[in-house]
C-alpha cells in the first residue's frame, strides 16, 4: 500500500483535486477511482492536458491536490516537473501527487525535489491511489509501492566509495603507515609530512599498538590488506 509519512491536518470537507494528464482515458479512470473515496470524498474541480494549463488552473482554482503526470502533450518529462515546481512555489498549501509511468530513481528524485509530496506509479491498485490522495491532501508524504526502494537504489549508486584506510587510525597515522609501506625510513617520512622524526616515531608507536603489530613488516602487511598501498 505504499509508505505514508505523517504530516499536517486534512482539509475540511471534500478534497478539491485537479487532474493533470494528457490522456483522457486515464483521467476518466482517475475520476472513477476518486468517486469512490469515502467521506469526506474528492471533488474534481478541473482537468488539464498539459503542464502550462495545470499551472494556470492551479493558480485559478487553488485545489487541495494536483494529480500530476510527468510527460504530457508529447513533451519530455520536465513538463510535469516544471509544472510541479511552479505550482508548489506559488501555492505551498497545494499538494502535488505525481502519478507517472516513469519508475527511474532519478525521475522520482527530480519530482520530489520540485516539491511533489507523493509519487505513485500508473497501474497502482486503486486502494494505493486513494491512500496517496488522502495522505498528500493531508499534508503527508506518500511513496507508492516500490518507489521507496528506487530511492534506496539511487542512494546506493551515488554514495561515494569509502576511502581506503584502517578504522581507528587518525589521518596522520594513516599517512605515516602509507609512506612506511613504500619503504621510506623515519627521516624521509618526516620530510614528506613536514614533521620531526620524533613525531613520526610517536605516530608509528601509536599505529603499531592499534594494529596489534610489533614491527614494520607486519604493519606493511596490514597496510596492503587495507588498500593503503594499492597492492593486495
Amino acid at each position: 500500500m505504499g509508505t505514508r509519512i505523517s504530516g499536517t491536518t486534512p482539509p475540511r470537507g471534500p478534497i478539491r483535486a485537479l487532474l493533470a494528464d494528457d490522456h483522457p482515458a486515464f483521467r476518466a479512470g482517475l475520476r472513477a477511482i476518486l468517486a469512490d473515496v469515502p467521506y469526506p470524498g474528492v471533488d474534481i474541480v478541473g482537468e488539464a492536458a498539459g503542464g502550462p494549463a495545470a499551472v494556470a488552473l492551479a493558480a485559478e482554482l487553488r485545489p487541495d491536490l494536483v494529480l500530476m503526470d510527468l510527460q504530457m502533450s508529447g513533451r519530455d518529462d520536465t513538463d510535469g516537473i516544471d509544472a510541479t515546481r511552479r505550482i508548489t512555489a506559488a501555492s505551498p498549501a497545494t499538494g502535488v501527487l505525481v502519478v507517472s509511468v516513469f519508475s527511474d530513481p532519478a525521475g522520482v528524485r527530480a519530482a520530489l525535489a520540485a516539491g511533489a509530496r507523493g509519487y505513485v506509479l500508473k497501474g497502482a491498485a486503486a486502494g494505493e491511489i486513494v491512500g496517496a490522495v488522502r495522505a498528500v491532501a493531508s499534508g503527508c508524504a506518500f511513496l507508492g509501492t516500490g518507489v521507496a526502494a528506487l530511492l534506496t537504489t539511487l542512494a546506493d549508486e551515488t554514495r561515494p566509495t569509502p576511502r581506503p584506510g584502517i578504522p581507528g587510525l587518525t589521518e596522520r597515522e594513516s599517512d605515516v603507515l602509507r609512506l612506511l609501506s613504500t619503504g621510506l625510513g623515519t627521516g624521509d617520512i618526516a620530510r614528506n609530512l613536514r614533521l620531526t622524526p620524533k613525531t613520526v616515531r610517536n605516530h608509528m608507536s601509536n599505529l603499531f599498538a592499534k594494529l596489534g603489530v610489533t614491527n614494520r613488516p607486519q604493519a606493511v602487511i596490514r597496510a596492503r590488506e587495507a588498500g593503503l598501498t594499492g597492492e593486495r
